[in-house]
């Protein structure tokens, strides 16, 4: 039997908590009080050369058995070594619901932020219209490296290029099949349809 030694003098089981209080005084004797319970020269010793009472061993065990970090810990604990796992990012496709000009198709591309670098794709805009749909699984995977951001821009003629949105496309998606991401800035509205493996 595993026992826990919380003093010099001897052990301190688990289940001898749960002995009732009667019994436990007809084993162990009657209490004695906290001087009487403190060695003669108590006035020159050190804390530490005091046996803890009854209620302190008490919280010991409870946290021996329950740590103080909790189930919030845990999953911050697991977020992070999700994101920092690699996996690979495979595009499917490209839907228009509403673009963002009018008299002109949009001139889509993205900026992927993969952390330490960023990288425009494709260099030729994809031009959309609404209602337009473009398959992407041809294709090449990218290696990702536990999360990369896909900002998606309209590439403007004449003036600066319009935001349209962004996603975070992150490893923890990894295995779970089609995905969807989504853009709606600037009165467009876009979905990404990809999966990560």
């Amino acid at each position: 039997m595993v026992s826990i030694t919380f003093s010099k003098q001897g052990a301190f089981s688990w289940y001898e908590w749960f002995i009732p209080l009667k019994k436990r005084e007809q084993k162990q004797g009657p209490k004695k009080s906290i001087k009487a319970a403190l060695p003669k020269t108590a006035n020159r010793v050190g804390v530490h050369d005091l046996k803890l009472p009854a209620m302190s061993n008490l919280l010991l065990l409870i946290m021996a058995f329950f740590p103080m970090h909790g189930p919030e810990a845990s999953a911050t604990t697991a977020d992070a070594a999700s994101l920092t796992s690699s996996c690979r990012l495979q595009l499917i496709g490209l839907k228009c619901i509403t673009a963002e000009g009018y008299l002109t198709p949009d001139a889509i591309y993205f900026k992927i932020d993969h952390g330490d670098y960023v990288e425009e794709w494709p260099k030729s805009r994809m031009r959309m219209s609404a209602g337009d749909y473009i398959d992407m699984r041809e294709v090449n995977s990218i290696a990702i490296d536990g999360s990369v951001t896909f900002n998606m821009w309209d590439d403007d003629t004449f003036d600066s290029d319009d935001f349209l949105g962004k996603a975070v496309l992150s490893c923890r998606d990894a295995g779970a099949g089609e995905k969807i991401a989504s853009f709606s800035e600037d009165g467009a509205y876009y979905k990404l349809y990809y999966k990560l493996y």
